[in-house]
């Protein structure tokens, strides 16, 4: 978004403070997932029927757009979730979510296997009272938490059956270290706007300037 750590940098006694923003982190991302997704992922098999039913349900949840939507969350913070789940026509439907929504569990064998994961929003009303929700989703089951405001542990409020026959949520890292493309960067791009704000700051000192002469006697 373009929020760079140049705007948050105050100089005092009225001088120029100007603060130019290079949206190199937003060009990294866009490049690298164009690159990546700019044909989109590509779903055969050899058995006709199902394919028309695959071609309906990724028509039907716009999965070019997820595809593309998931790739840029994962290059920007690493890592991405998508769920899976039954919408209220019995139809199968994915959504995008972004690495601060969703927290997966591993086991802690050699594998490390998804063992569940866990969704968590918070629902504010209009006098500004939060309530938090929590989700947790495992092969089976959906175990549904609520946590008032105030309180510190969540309740558990109902389950349910997703019958998917398998934990719903898929897991995408970018890499191995779970790091997002321009996070190598950072430092580079804060450099690179200091420079380019400070130069702007040394011709505007210039354009203001006021040459003042004094001590001298007319002959």
């Amino acid at each position: 978004m373009s929020k760079n750590s140049i705007l948050t940098r105050v100089i005092g006694n009225n001088k120029p403070n100007n603060k130019l923003v290079h949206g190199f982190a937003r060009y990294i991302t866009n490049m690298a997932v164009g690159y990546f997704m700019g044909r989109g992922v590509r779903y055969e098999t050899e058995d006709a029927d199902f394919k028309v039913e695959l071609d309906r349900i990724l028509d039907r949840n716009y999965t070019r757009k997820t595809n593309f939507e998931v790739s840029k969350e994962a290059g920007k913070k690493g890592i991405a979730f998508e769920l899976l789940y039954i919408d209220e026509d019995g139809g199968l439907r994915t959504r995008k979510f972004s690495a601060e929504d969703i927290i997966p569990i591993y086991s802690q064998s050699v594998g490390e296997f998804l063992e569940c994961a866990i969704r968590i929003w918070t629902v504010k009303d209009i006098d500004g009272n939060s309530v938090e929700y929590a989700d947790v989703y495992t092969d089976k089951e959906i175990w549904s938490y609520k946590r008032e405001q105030g309180e510190y542990t969540y309740n558990l409020i109902g389950n349910v059956l997703h019958k998917l026959g398998d934990i719903p949520i898929i897991v995408y890292w970018n890499n191995e270290e779970q790091s997002g493309d321009y996070e190598n960067v950072i430092s580079l791009i804060d450099a690179y706007d200091k420079a380019q704000s400070d130069t702007a700051n040394d011709f505007e000192y210039f354009t203001d300037a006021y040459l003042v002469i004094s001590g001298i006697r007319r002959s």
